[in-house]
């Protein structure tokens, strides 16, 4: 007689049928906080740089507009000034200066003559109070914003319009040179623009205008604090535009 061979199955184990411990899923949530943590850190550095990359160029295409319109009005201007006292000096002419003014426009018969002038001032700043401590807030990107102003007479009577053409200027000069009468023979226009970065505004609650930059005089010194933040390495580069251009009337 046969034995029966007794085929039986295995018992599972009670260690592998066990779910996940409480220490396997804090790691597991760890290193998906990780990785998401990683990633938005990636997403926001990826959309800072898009926006510091986006505002350089649109300052750059500004500045080369603003730069177009100086070379126009110049090349199209007459009677130019400042101009040296002695054209034939070679220590005063050619000369460089922070402004440039001519005549942009003459109607003798109705008594009508229009001067146009380019000049770089200091950004404009209010007196206020921070804190306690006395403070100026600046309202324009500085340290220099260039302004045009245009003065008409009309009949001995005169009248001055005037407007912000950039800010966020860093220097702004006009190298003048003249020829004997004097008559400006070249005029060479060299800018330097700050770029925008990523930024916060500000209202300032006395004008209503956006701060861009405020100055607290403390007992240490004098503290700027900016509200123009750029993130670490995306620091757009400095513009500068140089033009040189010649009057039409000295080429006719």
């Amino acid at each position: 007689m046969r034995a029966h061979a007794n085929h039986r199955s295995p018992k599972r184990s009670p260690r592998s049928a066990r779910a996940f411990s409480l220490m396997e899923m804090m790691v597991a949530l760890v290193i998906t906080s990780l990785l998401l943590a990683a990633t938005l850190t990636a997403l926001d550095v990826s959309y800072k740089s898009y926006k510091v990359t986006s505002e350089s160029a649109s300052d750059q295409l500004v500045s080369r507009l603003v730069m177009h319109r100086i070379l126009a009005m110049i090349r199209t201007g007459s009677e130019f000034g400042p101009y040296p006292a002695d054209v034939l000096d070679a220590s005063q002419n050619p000369a460089i200066y922070n402004q440039i003014e001519f005549l942009s426009f003459r109607d003798d018969a109705a008594g009508i003559t229009q001067v146009t002038r380019i000049e770089r001032r200091a950004a404009v700043s209010t007196d206020s109070d921070v804190n306690g401590q006395a403070a100026r807030v600046f309202t324009q990107r500085g340290p220099f914003v260039l302004w045009m102003v245009i003065e008409r007479d009309e009949n001995g009577v005169t009248t001055t319009a005037e407007q912000p053409l950039l800010d966020g200027v860093l220097d702004a000069s006009f190298t003048l040179e003249y020829l004997p009468g004097p008559r400006l023979r070249r005029a060479t226009v060299d800018l330097t623009v700050r770029p925008r970065g990523e930024e916060t505004i500000v209202i300032d609650e006395a004008t209503g205008l956006p701060v861009v930059e405020t100055e607290i005089d403390t007992a240490e010194g004098t503290i700027t604090r900016t509200n123009q933040m750029i993130a670490a390495g995306l620091e757009a580069p400095v513009i500068r535009l140089i033009s040189t251009t010649t009057p039409r009337q000295l080429d006719e």
